[in-house]
């Protein structure tokens, strides 16, 4: 079994993770909790918004190692712009900060 960064850790993925975390919880409970807006956690449950590192470090309040999936990102982004600068792919669409 072989492991692609660009599908493996696709903010979709990302976000499934984190949907899997928080259960069934609403999304203002989980804003609460995490202490971001409402509207943050729904782009980053629908895989609309990356992590940032603020918000990578507070899902441990929910039980995740954030640290880990930021850093995954974060390894993801990179090696879409080495692709890209080597040829390997075309330029990507790229998601928000």
């Amino acid at each position: 079994m072989t492991c692609d960064i660009l599908i493996d850790w696709h903010p979709i993925m990302i976000a499934r993770i984190i949907k899997n975390a928080v259960g069934g919880r609403h999304q203002r409970v989980v804003a609460r909790i995490l202490g971001i807006t409402q509207q943050y956690v729904s782009m980053l449950m629908s895989g609309e918004r990356a992590l940032s590192p603020e918000v990578a470090a507070r899902l441990e309040r929910i039980g995740l190692d954030g640290r880990h999936l930021y850093a995954m990102q974060e390894q993801r982004r990179v090696e879409i712009q080495w692709r890209y600068e080597t040829g390997a792919m075309e330029r990507p669409k790229m998601f928000h900060m």
